[in-house]
């Protein structure tokens, strides 16, 4: 049995990609020379890091397993 009686409130965001500018890498190293911020005017830098936060949250959560 799981013990879920601690998942009381979660915070969810849709995010709709089909209405974001999404470009591609284009292998122009402006990332590398100024320290690893992508040239690139675009949505991708915000939505990445949003990623990036929700798996470092999600990989420190213990797993549920149904039962």
């Amino acid at each position: 049995m799981n013990d879920t009686t601690n998942l009381t409130e979660v915070e969810v965001e849709l995010v709709d990609i089909t209405k974001l500018k999404l470009s591609g890498c284009n292998n122009c190293d402006g990332c590398r020379k100024n320290g690893g911020d992508c040239i690139i005017l675009d949505d991708s830098a915000k939505s990445f890091k949003k990623f990036m936060i929700l798996m470092r949250s999600y990989s420190a959560l213990p797993f549920i397993t149904g039962g």
